[in-house]
């Protein structure tokens, strides 16, 4: 798959136009078992000839869509339309069918020698760095770069065929700084040496976006001549390209990358993406238990979350000594890597961090001792039912929810009145092995408890007990309502009289439920007496 990484911003607008490549214009998707896709393939085909572009275009779309090898001779023919947007689309069509008989022709788009489109591309490149600058709103239209030959450097990587390379390495030094970065991210898609230092060299291009996209296609070749020069690339004006070239480096799995993703976890931009590459590299663990106690935190926060990727028991004992770091980040990314490693040696420090001056702190370690499931944490997780902090609280509610030991249902049933926990007991406890769990919780539903109720509607639906709508009404109109959610629920529960409070609900809150189909069988909601 080509990976652009566009997900963050960026000075050019690159992201835009590749997305945007292979939607010039909105058409209804067409489905084949509805229409009998012959004869609508044939169809889509004769319009392809229509006088009228848009219809043209929108057939030339579907056809992709439908990927019929049919359609590859009629859309290479029109890879020569008098329209742009017709050419574009003909174009991703035909990428999206992967047919080896589009590769030469769409070699020929790339190389075309029309520069109609090019110039219209560049000058709205130009305009968008210009109002981009200025701080003007960009309208959706300039975000529309158009150039068939991005189109088709797209297609060439789509199909792979080996035919395409060196065209695709030709286009890195296009002037349409989208050309240059579609075919970088093409390039990626192969697995050819011959396109690797090409890509090293165009990691100088004067776009970032280019740089980035580069940077995302080395990753994915994974030729070992890449290592250094992304390692440089972590140095890179952009705080995007850097990002994407500290992600990248931990695939290579080189020691080289060690030290300089080391270095790296001091810039914010690229801190968590050094972080996760350092966890896959083989030979890190060693320097990075050095790295422990450099004296910059972030550089120590960085190693702890790397270290917690790293499924190595030497790693163990380094973080169990981090949890006294004087730096509240750190002992949060430390208790966090402690309590992914799931070692026993770990279970005495996390008890201790439960009383932690950081609240975050405590809140993790609950947390991970509940994944744990360590019988020593019963008791300390017991006391942190008082924790001032409310979080931690209903941290200790959750773990002691998945111990199976009588002394943790005992003391959850004594912490369902707690007003500020006591939802969250009373979820925990529907769910017990142990039935004095749900025993209690249903004490309290009976009781009339509609804060207790509001928590476990849904449980008490699917249990369908006869005579329980009454209070799961009243938990409906208390101030611990769900809200609209259970109101749904209630009016897809297959019980008439939740069906009919739940309408009422929604009519005098002024809401319009949502009603599932018939046959339609909908996660979130549950039927009367599913667990009977």
């Amino acid at each position: 798959m080509i990976s652009l990484d566009f997900r963050h911003p960026s000075p050019v607008g690159l992201r835009f136009a590749i997305g945007l490549l292979t939607m010039c214009s909105s058409v209804p998707r067409f489905v084949p078992a509805v229409f009998g896709q012959g004869n609508r393939v044939s169809e889509l085909i004769s319009q392809l000839k229509d006088a009228d572009e848009k219809v043209r275009r929108d057939a030339a779309k579907a056809l992709g869509e439908f990927k019929n090898p049919r359609a590859v001779g009629p859309l290479i023919a029109l890879l020569k339309d008098t329209d742009l947007s017709v050419r574009i689309n003909a174009a991703t069509a035909l990428g999206e069918i992967k047919d080896p008989r589009a590769v030469d022709p769409l070699i020929g788009v790339l190389k075309d020698t029309d520069y109609s489109g090019r110039v219209f591309a560049a000058v709205q490149v130009a305009t968008l760095a210009v109002q981009r600058a200025q701080g003007v709103a960009v309208a959706p239209g300039l975000r529309q770069i158009k150039d068939p030959r991005a189109a088709a450097a797209l297609s060439l990587g789509k199909i792979k065929d080996p035919r395409a390379v060196e065209p695709l390495i030709a286009a890195l030094k296009d002037e349409n700084v989208v050309v240059r970065g579609v075919a970088a991210g093409s390039l990626g898609e192969f697995n050819d040496p011959r396109a690797v230092e090409p890509l090293i060299a165009a990691l100088k291009d004067p776009s970032p976006d280019v740089r980035r996209s580069v940077a995302t296609a080395l990753r994915e070749i994974k030729d070992p001549r890449a290592v250094e020069p992304l390692i440089a690339a972590l140095k890179d004006e952009n705080v995007v390209v850097r990002g994407v070239a500290a992600g990248s480096l931990g695939e290579f799995n080189d020691p080289r990358a060690v030290e300089p993703l080391i270095a790296a976890l001091k810039d914010e931009y690229t801190r968590e993406h050094a972080a996760l590459s350092l966890g896959k590299i083989t030979d890190a663990p060693a320097v990075l238990i050095t790295a422990l106690k450099d004296p910059n935190p972030d550089v120590r926060r960085g190693v702890a979350t790397a270290l917690g990727e790293i499924k190595d028991t030497r790693v163990v004992e380094p973080l169990i000594a981090a949890l006294k770091d004087p730096s509240p980040d750190v002992r949060r990314n430390v208790a966090t890597a402690l309590g992914e490693s799931k070692d026993p040696r770990v279970v005495e420090p996390l008890i201790a961090a439960l009383k932690d001056a950081d609240s975050f702190v405590r809140r993790i370690a609950s947390f991970a001792l509940g994944e744990i499931k360590d019988p020593r944490a019963v008791e300390p997780l017991i006391a942190a039912l008082k924790d001032g902090d409310l979080v931690v609280k209903k941290g200790a509610a959750d773990a002691l929810g998945k111990f199976e030991a009588p002394r943790a249902v005992e003391a959850l049933i004594a912490s369902l009145k707690d007003a500020e926990v006591g939802q969250q007991v009373a979820l925990e406890l529907i769910n017990s092995s142990d039935p004095r769990g749900a025993s209690a919780v249903l004490a309290l539903v009976k009781e009339g408890d509609s804060r207790v109720t509001a928590s476990v509607w849904k449980i008490l639906i699917a249990m369908g007990e006869p005579g329980s709508e009454d209070v799961l009404i009243e938990s409906l109109n208390s101030a611990w309502s769900g809200g609209v959610n259970e109101a749904e629920g209630f009016v897809n529960s297959g019980n008439k009289k939740l069906e009919e409070a739940g309408r009422h609900w929604a009519a005098d809150h002024g809401y319009s439920v949502r009603e599932q189909m018939a046959g339609e069988k909908s996660v979130e909601w549950v039927e009367w007496g599913a667990r009977r």
